[in-house]
């Protein structure tokens, strides 16, 4: 008897290891959600690009089902690397230089001659935009339309300049620059000198390092 109901149990314990070792292998995706932000101040005089943050994460894992000593057992092996990186560029716009280049072109595309078969017309458009007929201008003339184009060059240049010196005084060196920049691209003689001079002394904020580094990281 006692060796009857052992072989008994022996046969019930093989089949209910049986499962375990005929099981299939399986893959199972589960997906990660993840985001993370970075609050910064950035200062380019035209244009510039920096690296804020970065987050690298890794992981592995090992899972066994079933006993080892019994069919060997099943094991599940799994892995996952992901990346996230930010970075920002920036891009300072003359809006006043790209309207002036639009003027000069639809100025240059009203005085071109227009295409067609019609000689007259052709001629008489020209007749239109030439000075023929309205005399030379005087050197005083002249002069007196470089004067006023060079006094309306200074009060902008004048402009940005003032503006410069706000921010210098506020403590503000890389917006100071710009300003600066703007303005000497306008000034002409000493006053551009003068502007090129608090240009190049001008020292860079320590406060704006300081932004630049810090960062805030979310999970």
């Amino acid at each position: 008897m006692g060796l009857l109901r052992l072989g008994a149990a022996g046969v019930v314990l093989g089949l209910a290891s049986m499962p375990t070792f005929g099981q299939r292998a399986s893959a199972v995706q589960l997906p990660t959600y993840s985001y993370f932000t970075v609050g910064t101040s950035v200062s380019v005089p035209d244009r510039g690009g920096a690296w804020l943050d970065g987050v690298d994460r890794a992981g592995s894992g090992v899972q066994s089902f079933g006993s080892a000593r019994l069919l060997g057992g099943t094991r599940a092996f799994g892995t996952g690397r992901s990346a996230a990186g930010v970075g920002i560029t920036a891009t300072i716009h003359d809006f006043e230089a790209l309207e002036a280049g639009l003027v000069d072109r639809r100025v240059r595309s009203t005085n071109a001659a227009p295409a067609g078969n019609d000689a007259w017309t052709a001629r008489l458009d020209e007749a239109r935009v030439s000075r023929a007929g309205r005399g030379v201008p005087s050197v005083a003339a002249i002069n007196a339309e470089l004067g006023l184009a060079e006094q309306a060059a200074d009060q902008e240049a004048a402009g940005w300049l003032q503006r410069g010196r706000q921010a210098e005084e506020a403590g503000k060196p890389n917006v100071a620059k710009i300003y600066y920049g703007m303005a000497a691209r306008r000034a002409t003689g000493s006053q551009r000198r003068e502007i090129l001079a608090r240009i190049a002394g001008l020292q860079p904020s320590p406060e704006a390092g300081q932004d630049a580094k810090t960062s805030e990281t979310r999970r």
